[in-house]
């Protein structure tokens, strides 16, 4: 009897990476397999609780970032950053992550990304009672 092929929500995370970083393809059907695939993956740093993977992550996507749509890109980011708050204690980290992608938005105009982004920054100032950090977000 021949082995049956794993499910997509089985693969490891050696898999995934493989998937999400392998194929180079633009095309529709690629880009949305690959968003899938980030999903998952991102999915599966939760469930191991490794912000740090998370986080490496979001800046190894850059190259892929730049020839997909913003609109997904924001989509993406946004998601993974929403996966390292289901991290308990990974406050410090969201609010550095955040920054990171703020300056990264910045750089590549990518002006609506970057207001959200600052948004959620200034909500962890909020959460943390660094309340001139967080006005001086708001304040821009």
């Amino acid at each position: 009897m021949p082995a049956e092929k794993q499910p997509d929500s089985a693969l490891t995370v050696d898999q995934l990476r493989q998937k999400v970083f392998e194929d180079q393809s633009t095309d529709a059907e690629a880009v949305k397999q690959r968003e899938e695939a980030i999903g998952q993956l991102s999915d599966a740093y939760v469930k191991q609780q490794d912000a740090k993977a998370l986080t490496d992550l979001l800046a190894q996507l850059r190259p892929f970032f730049a020839v997909i749509p913003k609109a997904k890109t924001a989509k993406i980011v946004r998601n993974i950053i929403d996966q390292i708050a289901k991290i308990p204690n990974s406050t410090e980290i969201q609010v550095a992550v955040c920054k990171e992608q703020v300056d990264w938005a910045i750089a590549e105009k990518r002006t609506f990304l970057r207001q959200r982004i600052q948004l959620r920054l200034a909500s962890l100032y909020l959460d943390t009672a660094e309340y001139q950090e967080a006005l001086k977000i708001v304040g821009t």
